[in-house]
Order: structure tokens, then sequence, then C-alpha cells
């Protein structure tokens, strides 16, 4: 009987919640409606001004179509859903509802449209170190043991060594290396240099016998005297176009060197600048090139072309070009008899070809 009781109240204030005094629902009324991109998604919210309903949800659809229903449970007076995987760029309808037996309350109907931001593409990774930065890799996989002050007016902060590559740091813009900075470091096989280089001391990079590859961000001015001598594994050196001079002994006895692609900017090499490189197949010297010093290219014997674009030869020098395999000089056709009567490549005469066009 009591268990009676109870049923019968329940069901008296159910009633009462749902029911007008008429017998019908007693609608609430709709105090917000809204939609919000979240990511991916669109969620929709809706706030009654009584939550007293027996069901609530939305409907909604593409193209004025509400063909799609989510229902939703109501938490006190407001209800949301959350819509995924929606048509990017689409305009979609909307209306929520609320019901209680037959009786049912729909909102106007509003829009909402999907629009996933195109990403903005990441900026590309500088391939060269920020002014204050050597980047190098080693065989051992380990820090390079320096000195403190390889810079003039400058001092290594840090040096590490993560994710294959080791990073030295200084309390300021590399510019001026002191003499002999990094010699005769035999686990050293990568060098990248930063823009605040503008020239390399005497033999800042020398002797480091398994040094295979430097580079030279743009903003270096001249290569200077013996900077990388005798690197015997040294197989590439990539400079930047801002080079206008490679100075005396600067890439000699670089025994491994197959191949250097010489600035278009060029004006000056200087005294045995690739003496022995004596596995260099071929070399372009560039329109630029203003002169070429004594035994520039002696010992070279790889060498199966030397092409020279200047219109008007280079100031040549002695033995620039000896014991270098007889290999053809190519310059241009209109200066070819120039070359062959210039002073010092009168020498080469025999040997010297015209660019065909």
């Amino acid at each position: 009987m009591k268990h009676c009781r109870i049923i019968l109240l329940l069901c008296l204030f159910l009633a009462a919640c749902t029911e007008s005094e008429s017998g019908r629902f007693a609608p609430p009324s709709f105090v917000s409606v809204e939609s919000e991109q979240i990511g991916d998604a669109i969620v929709l919210r809706c706030t009654l001004s009584d939550g007293r309903v027996e069901r609530c949800g939305f409907r909604y659809g593409a193209g004025g179509q509400l063909d799609r229903a989510v229902e939703c449970v109501i938490d006190g007076t407001s209800f949301e859903a959350r819509l995924t995987g929606l048509a990017d760029g689409v305009d979609y309808s909307y209306r929520s509802y609320a019901a209680a037996g037959d009786a049912e309350i729909q909102s106007d109907v509003f829009r909402f449209r999907l629009e996933i931001p195109v990403p903005e593409p990441e900026e590309p990774s500088s391939p060269y170190p920020p002014d204050d930065e050597i980047w190098y890799t080693t065989i051992s996989g380990t820090i390079l043991g320096l000195d403190s002050k390889i810079c003039v007016n400058l001092n290594m902060v840090s040096n590490t060594y993560a994710d294959g590559k080791g990073v030295m740091k200084f309390n300021g813009p590399v510019a001026n290396f002191k003499e002999w900075a990094i010699y005769k470091k035999n686990d050293l096989t990568e060098l990248i240099l930063p823009s605040s280089v503008k020239v390399t001391s005497y033999s800042c990079f020398r002797e480091d016998q398994q040094l295979q590859k430097v580079v030279f961000a743009p903003g270096l001015v001249i290569l200077g005297d013996s900077s990388l001598h005798h690197n015997e594994a040294l197989e590439e050196v990539i400079l930047p176009d801002t080079v206008t001079s490679i100075e005396k002994d600067a890439l000699s006895h670089a025994y491994s060197l197959r191949h250097i692609d010489l600035p278009p900017n060029l004006e000056k090499l200087g005294r045995s600048a690739f003496l022995y490189c004596k596995t260099l197949e071929s070399i372009v010297l560039p329109a630029t090139l203003k002169s070429i010093g004594i035994y520039c290219f002696e010992h070279d014997k790889a060498l199966t072309s030397i092409t020279c674009l200047a219109t008007e030869p280079p100031t040549g020098s002695t033995e620039m070009f000896d014991d270098t395999s007889e290999c053809p000089i190519y310059v241009p056709a209109a200066s070819a008899e120039a070359y062959r009567s210039a002073p010092y490549w009168n020498k080469y005469a025999h040997r010297i070809r015209e660019i065909e066009e």
C-alpha cells in the first residue's frame, strides 16, 4: 500500500511537470540556441527556460534539409551535441527541439558552416646556423674537444651534441677565428659556418684529417690563407655567391676533392689555392675572375677540363696549370686568340679550345 502511494504521488508530480492546467504539455521557451566550431567538430547548444522535458535534441542537415537528428540528455535546463564527420565548407541548417508525450516545441532554423583552417606552411628550417653558433658532426658522435676561445673576442658558452649534430654556441656573432682555431681535430667530419663569418683566418680549419664537408653560409667574402689546407678527406666545400677571393693555399692538398662550384662573383684565386687537389676532375672559372696565382692548380692530375668564362684573360702566373695532364682549357670563342697570346696563358696555347656556342 505504501509503495502504491509513492507511485501515485510520482505520477501526479510528473503530470504537473508536463501538463498545463488544460492537461497539455506546458512548453518551456528557448533561452538560447547556438553553435560553435571546436577543431573539426561543431558543438550545438541549447538552453531552455524550464528543463522538465522528456526528450530533447537537434535536427540538422545540409542544403536546407533537416534529415538528421541527434537526441541529447538535458542537464538542468541545457543540452548540447557534438557533430563530427561534417563536410568542410558546406552550409548546414539546424534547429533544436524539446518534447513531452506527443507535444513538441521547435526553435527557429539556424545555420552553421564547418571551416577547417588551412595550416600555415611551416617556415623551412634554415640549413645554416644562427650567427652565434657553429654546427658540426664527428665520427664518434660526441662533442668536439676545443678551447672555449677559438674566436677573437668571443667565448664559447656551450658545446653540445645530440641527434647526430654538435652545436657550439658563443656569446655573440661568430666573425673572426683565431689562427689554427680548429686544427688536427681528427674526429671532425663536417662543419657548417654562419653568415656572420666574412673572412676566414690563417689555417683556421687546417689538417682535420677526417673532415669531409664544409658549408659556408651566404656572407663569406674571403676564404683566407690556408683556411682548409691539407684536409686530405675533404670531399665537399660549399661556397656562397658572396665569395670574391680564395687566398693562398686555401684548399691545397685536398686530396679527396673531386668537384667544387666556384662562386659566380669570384675575382681572385691565390697562390697554390688548389695545389695538389689530385682527384679534382674539372673546374669552371667564372666570368668575373681577374687573377690566378702561381701554382694555383699545379699537380691536379685528374683534371679532364678547365673552363674559363672571362672574356678578358685573367692575369696569370707561373705554373698555374702545370702538371694537369694536358687537359683542354676552354675559353670564350671570341677571346681565344687573346688567351693564346696573353702572358702566362701563352704557355698553354696548344691546350686552349673555344667554348662551343
